[in-house]
């Protein structure tokens, strides 16, 4: 489309101007299809030129067109849809194909590439999220993923639970803040008012040290017993990772948990 505008300011009223565009948008910038793919920009909020530009300048815009073949001896363009159109003077502008490793995994539901809006939309809705009141993110609920979920320990106090191992996420507490990966804990005795609430972090992780809830723990020792312990006998071969997080309600060496307020 640059070359169209330099065209309209050299020669305004030269040609009558077609486009085809294999996508259902006019031009936009890919550049900016990360901040759209954080929520941070819309898809309207990218686009170089407004649906209004085309038609002030008199160009006929064909989205979600695809050509399919061009007729050199007819000089003619035909799409995929059936129409033909006749040029005088033809500009190809062609981009590329990205290209996915042909490695195992590689064609599961939720592997994209990422060039295109098609693609952002495709990771959105393959990412999902959990319903939290705050979390205004653009991807879709995934309805497999509550956010929660329950677990009963044996007479021994024993438990276990499988679950997707979560991020670091940004949580705009100070300049450049995120929070390290952790999970959340509510534990519950015979009734609700004896809930304790704790949080379990993995080990190495380097954001711990600039975490102000863990760092607000003053004892060294106290902050460790919050971080769980890699379990190779607990890992299970191709599928999950194990770790080992002991819970221990009294004590000196009792887990930190939230003060009651």
């Amino acid at each position: 489309m640059r070359t169209i505008e330099e065209l309209l300011k050299l020669a305004p009223d030269k040609y009558d101007i077609t486009v085809f565009g294999a996508e259902p948008y006019g031009n936009y910038n890919r550049i900016m299809l990360s901040p759209v793919l954080t929520g941070e920009k819309t898809v309207d909020e990218i686009m170089l030129n407004a649906e209004d530009w085309y038609s002030e300048h008199g160009i006929r815009l064909l989205k979600g067109s695809r050509v399919t073949r061009i007729d050199r001896a007819k000089r003619r363009v035909i799409g995929a849809d059936g129409l033909q159109l006749r040029y005088d003077r033809l500009l190809l502008a062609t981009g590329s194909d990205p290209f996915i490793l042909p490695v195992p995994g590689s064609a599961l539901p939720g592997v994209v590439s990422f060039r295109d809006i098609h693609d952002v939309h495709a990771m959105l809705e393959a990412a999902g999220r959990y319903r939290h009141a705050v979390d205004n993110h653009p991807a879709p609920l995934d309805p497999n993923f509550s956010g929660a979920g329950r677990a009963i320990t044996d007479a021994a106090g024993h438990y276990r639970f499988v679950t997707i191992k979560p991020g670091a996420y940004p949580w705009r507490n100070h300049p450049n803040a995120w929070r390290p990966a952790h999970i959340h804990f509510s534990l519950f005795g015979p009734c609700f008012i004896t809930r304790l609430v704790t949080q379990m972090y993995f080990p190495n992780d380097p954001l711990m040290p600039f975490d102000p809830i863990s760092q607000s723990i003053p004892n060294e020792r106290a902050r460790q017993r919050l971080i769980s312990k890699f379990d190779l006998n607990l890992t299970q071969p191709e599928w999950a990772l194990g770790y080992r997080f002991d819970i221990v309600l009294r004590g000196r060496e009792a887990t930190p948990f939230e003060e009651k307020s």
